[in-house]
């Protein structure tokens, strides 16, 4: 018996080719010991602001984001951690710490990652030994970096690299002198000092003496005292002067040292007090600075 008879010639054909059509769409199994290829998880590093104490100690905040495409959940870990301030190493890579813990599949994860500096462990003074780092513009880099793991179990683990940068003027105590500090000869019941002083700006920017407050001590006693308020403007990389009047009763003087005045000696003094230093920069308008020093001063007419 012919086996095509009861079964039509043109819809054999026809079925012949539907089977080869579709057998020409599917898709071509993966090679042996090959799994199909999995969507990346993905993330970025940016910087968000700066917080300061003082001008040594900077916070430095970042925003780290994390993608996890997959439809299985991982668990995020970090490594080859990094952190520099104008190419120096700040900390190692271990003393700021990455968010960890878990993504589900498909979710994303946004949190700050914080950055601890203390600029004097890191700067120098402006000496002749050496210069701080700074580039022309007059601002400092601080770097972030390091891999961010995903890690999915049984030992498949994918590594995103991340980094952000940060530049931004650091802001440097000015340098403070006493240039000389005089004492007037008594008149009647009050003796007279002329404290003068220098402060030089190191800073790329001006910055304001804007508060001042001193006392002058003799022999561990005080002798005077006081307080001032937006005594000088200090522009960029330059220095400036200013005299300070101070009176103290001749009642309190104790009878050696009226004696010094009286014969024209030298006289040892100590200055201390606090200053307050306000700079325009927003993440650090204004910080407070302490001074002690001593030395001799002239008596004068």
């Amino acid at each position: 018996m012919n086996p095509a008879v009861g079964f039509p010639k043109n819809t054999f054909l026809l079925f012949l080719l539907f089977l080869a059509f579709c057998l020409s769409c599917a898709s071509p199994a993966p090679p042996p010991g090959e799994s199909a290829p999995f969507p990346r998880p993905r993330a970025s590093l940016s910087f968000d602001r700066i917080e300061a104490e003082s001008p040594e100690r900077l916070t430095l905040w970042f925003n780290l984001e994390a993608e996890n495409p997959r439809g299985k959940d991982a668990r995020l870990a970090s490594s080859a951690r990094s952190a520099s301030f104008n190419g120096k190493t700040v900390l190692p890579g271990s003393a700021f710490t990455v968010p960890e813990g878990p993504v589900a599949g498909g979710e994303k994860l946004a949190a700050p990652l914080r950055l601890d500096i203390n600029a004097s462990d890191i700067e120098t003074p402006n000496t002749e030994a050496k210069e701080p780092l700074k580039n022309t513009a007059g601002e400092y880099r601080a770097e972030l970096a390091f891999d961010l793991v995903f890690d999915y179990g049984g030992g498949e683990t994918e590594k995103v690299p991340v980094k952000a940068a940060a530049s931004f003027p650091l802001i440097l105590e000015p340098e403070f002198r006493i240039i000389s500090v005089a004492v007037k000869k008594a008149e009647l019941i009050d003796t007279r000092f002329k404290v003068k002083i220098r402060l030089k700006n190191p800073n790329s920017f001006p910055v304001e003496l804007s508060a001042f407050s001193f006392e002058l001590y003799h022999g561990g006693s005080l002798w005077a005292g006081g307080s001032r308020k937006n005594i000088m403007l200090i522009p960029q990389g330059q220095s400036a002067e200013a005299e300070l009047l101070l009176t103290m009763n001749f009642i309190d003087m104790r009878r050696d040292l009226l004696d010094q005045v009286i014969a024209m000696q030298q006289i040892d003094y100590r200055f201390a007090g606090e200053a307050t230093i306000s700079t325009g920069i927003a993440y650090l308008p204004h910080f407070r600075w302490k001074f002690d020093q001593s030395g001799r001063s002239i008596v004068t007419n």
